[in-house]
């Protein structure tokens, strides 16, 4: 993501890998649309076939009532 022009962290409310994606400052729609055709170019290149929690994050999941 840093190479396509956004910085995104790493989750820290897991034990399974994860990130998290937020705001400081204005965004509009065309960026809003730029973060997530990077996102998903990103988890394409990365091997990621859909966004379906992992079976070990789904406990993970419950924990926080997700």
């Amino acid at each position: 993501m840093k190479q396509k022009g956004f910085i995104i962290y790493p989750g820290k409310l897991t034990v399974v890998d994860s990130f998290r994606i937020g705001c400081i400052g204005q965004m509009d729609e065309y960026v809003m649309q730029n973060v997530v055709a990077a996102a998903n170019q990103t988890l394409t290149e990365m091997g990621v076939p859909d966004g379906t929690p992992s079976e070990i994050a789904l406990p993970e999941r419950a924990k926080l009532g997700i």
